[in-house]
């Protein structure tokens, strides 16, 4: 079996402009590769019962853990497109 490269590319997925721009960059940096794999694997959590929650609370799990993933997923996906490649794995944990 063959052997591979990663990179760990630390950045805020709640925002789509510095998610273009990250990707934009690393592919820019890497002209002869390409993304073969993304693994969307930031989240948070904001532990309290729905009623007690406070709007921010709301908006910011759901800018990184939905918006974050549709935002970095759509910034790879259209490099993946232009070469016919590449694969998106989505990782869901759940703690009790």
């Amino acid at each position: 079996m063959g052997g591979g490269q990663g990179a760990l590319l630390k950045f805020d997925v709640s925002d789509p402009a510095e998610a273009e721009n990250v990707i934009t960059k690393w592919s820019e940096a890497n002209t002869d590769e390409y993304i073969e794999v993304l693994v969307n694997n930031a989240g948070i959590r904001k532990d309290t019962l729905m009623v007690w929650m406070e709007d921010e609370d709301w908006n910011d799990v759901m800018n990184t853990n939905l918006n974050g993933f549709f935002f970095v997923t759509r910034a790879v996906l259209k490099r993946c497109l232009k070469k016919d490649m590449g694969v998106s794995l989505t990782l869901l944990l759940w703690q009790e």
